[in-house]
Order: structure tokens, then sequence, then C-alpha cells
């Protein structure tokens, strides 16, 4: 704060930062402070794009999300999309962004899903999966315990071949998720149709995702 020698009132000066650099104050004000520390806006900030071997199974430690276009607030938006969609997927990449709050971004990959018709419609939608991908310090390895004992657990020759056989007869070729009907959903229908008939009692809902212990147990007898 400044006092005027004329007026004698109190003048505020706008506060500024400064950083040695090369000999020389480089000086920065509130705003432009601000604004370095801004790494990513609300958006998707899109990086480059890498194989898809790069991207591994620990690298997924959230759940996805799944995006697709729409030409409600930008129009054009879904021709692009498109042609990004069918490279991404005719040269096997994904793309790598930035994406989350200004001030807590994110590394996010991109992986298209390609569109699956069945005859009763379809059973996969065309878009991509916004995986959320880890920090450095996320990912741990837990197998570097047994790197140098000589005690670690190894499977015998046998037990490898009995286990490829069994994953071999538990092979599900014509596997969709679309064959369950999800449990969470099931339950909220049901509320919502118990309030609907003014019931007291809920329905009960059939949990298809569980282990079939009936048949399991007919397959011990």
């Amino acid at each position: 704060s400044f006092i005027c020698n004329d007026t004698g009132a109190l003048l505020q000066a706008p506060q500024e930062r400064f950083q040695l650099y090369n000999d020389k104050v480089v000086k920065f004000s509130v705003r432009e402070l601000s604004d370095v520390k801004r790494v990513s806006s609300h958006h998707l900030r899109l990086l480059g794009f890498k194989p898809l071997d790069c991207l591994k199974d620990y690298h997924n430690l959230s759940p996805s999300t799944f995006i697709y276009p729409s030409d409600e607030q930008i129009f054009g938006s879904t021709r692009v999309f498109v042609a990004l969609h069918s490279s991404m997927l005719r040269l096997g990449r994904f793309a790598l962004a930035f994406y989350g709050t200004p001030t807590r971004p994110r590394l996010v990959a991109l992986v298209a899903q390609e569109e699956v018709i069945s005859s009763s419609g379809q059973d996969e939608p065309p878009g991509m999966h916004m995986i959320y991908l880890p920090y450095s310090d996320d990912v741990r390895y837990p197998e570097e315990v047994h790197l140098t004992s000589g005690d670690a657990p190894r499977a015998t020759d046998e037990q490898i071949k009995k286990a490829s056989n069994l994953l071999r007869r538990i092979d599900l070729k014509h596997f969709s998720v679309s064959h369950f009907a999800n449990p969470g959903l099931q339950k909220h229908y049901g509320i919502l149709e118990a309030l609907a008939l003014g019931e007291d009692e809920m329905p009960d809902i059939k949990d298809e995702t569980l282990p079939d212990e009936e048949g399991l147990a007919r397959g011990q007898e």
C-alpha cells in the first residue's frame, strides 16, 4: 500500500511476484501467476497418440467414462469425432489427453470402441472410453519382494497344464455384458414399480451376475 502525496489517500497497488532467472528479476502479477499454475481447463486437451500396447491393464485404477459427441453445443463435433474415432481404430492407437479441474488435472487415455451390431440390435455403441491414468506413485510392484528370494512359490508343469485346460473349458466365445441385467438398475426399477403400484413389499430381484451355487453344487456331486 502507498499514500498519495497530494490527497493523502491510501493507494492499493496490485501485488506482484518475482522469480530470479539468469540474473534477471522476472515479475509476475497475481493473474499471470494463476495462469501459470493452471495446467488444464475443464475440457479435454489432446496431447498426442500412442500405440494400444503401451496401455496396460494396471493403468485402469478407477471406472472409466464413456464419451460420445453431440452437436447441440458445438456444431460439427460429431464429424470430427467420427474421423478421429475411425482413424484410431484403423491405426491401433489411443489418445492421451488432459482432463480435470484447472488446479488438479488428470492424464487420461481415450480408447476407441467399435460399434457391435447383432441380430437383436446394437450390442455395443461406438464411442470412446476415457480411462483415468495413475500417477507414478499409484503403481505398486508387489512381485519385487520375490525377485531375489529362492523361496517364492512356483507352479509345476502339471499345475500349469491343468490350469490351461480349465481356462479352455470355461472360455466364453460369445459372451457379452448385455446378456446380464444390471442388478442395480433392476432394483431401482423394482422400487419405482412398487411405488407406482402402491405395494408395500419389494419384488425379489434376481442378481444374474452372482455364481450359480446350485449348478456348482451339482457339478461337484
